[in-house]
């Protein structure tokens, strides 16, 4: 799964093509498919590279509801990027989430805590 992550940023960061934006799409879900083995640093961060994928349309359609879905997975695994992303989102309503300060607030504690 470490390889598999590693291959899918490395596509992220130097892929020109839709092709390589896909297959690092398909790495990063392959990585957090294989079970028990995968070590949650690992499942964490692929959590989140696949929000990110979703938020920005890369690799996949625009997913506001699946970029949501990762973050939140990733932040309930306690990804301090995640959590700070979705207390923006949040706090200034996007990813088609309604505007909430209260939810932004939580986010933004357990960020810090």
């Amino acid at each position: 799964p470490y390889a598999q992550y590693q291959f899918a940023l490395y596509l992220l960061k130097h892929g020109n093509t839709v092709q390589e934006a896909q297959l690092a799409v398909s790495y990063l879900k392959l990585a957090l498919q294989s079970g028990k083995e995968t070590p949650q640093s690992i499942i964490v961060l692929c959590q989140y590279e696949l929000a990110q994928c979703y938020e920005k349309g890369r690799g996949s359609i625009k997913n506001f509801e699946q970029a949501v879905y990762y973050y939140q997975l990733a932040a309930d695994n306690e990804s301090i990027l995640a959590q700070e992303h979705l207390a923006e989102a949040y706090f200034y309503g996007r990813l088609g989430l309604t505007q909430s300060y209260q939810q932004g607030v939580v986010y933004y504690w357990q960020a810090a805590t």
